[in-house]
């Protein structure tokens, strides 16, 4: 089963062209103490999957150059165990948990499918995804 998934995962990648690695990511997180509320940040962000390895640099909307936070982990029969560091901040990050699903389908809004990783630590959840255009 692992070379399966390794195969398909290793062609997923060399099959990427370009235009189909554009990745962005939405962290929501609980704010705490009086009138607390959802924190929201969002943009772009670079992923890369090699063998069972995840590893992802999540920039800030604006400027959308700047690096805020660092994902590195594990990536097992679609099953991530990912370590974040958080740039710029006295936090030390947290250990999320999640998955990586891959969709594909014929042609629906000028794409072919898209790819999708979800995190949560209990506290906190971050979104990854792309399209893949046509």
């Amino acid at each position: 089963m692992k070379t399966v998934v390794a195969i398909f995962f290793g062609a997923l990648i060399s099959a990427a062209s370009p235009a189909e690695t554009k990745w962005e990511w939405i962290k929501v997180s609980q704010a705490v103490g009086q009138n607390a509320a959802w924190q929201v940040d969002k943009g772009a962000a670079e992923v890369q999957l090699t063998n069972d390895a995840f590893n992802a640099k999540l920039y800030w909307a604006s400027p959308p150059t700047k690096l805020k936070i660092e994902l590195r982990g594990s990536l097992k029969n679609g099953k991530l165990v990912v370590t974040e560091k958080i740039l710029d901040s006295d936090s030390s990050g947290s250990t999320y948990n999640g998955t990586l699903q891959t969709r594909r389908w014929a042609e629906f809004a000028s794409t072919i499918g898209a790819d999708s990783v979800n995190l949560t630590d209990g506290w906190s959840m971050i979104g990854i995804q792309r399209s893949v255009p046509k």
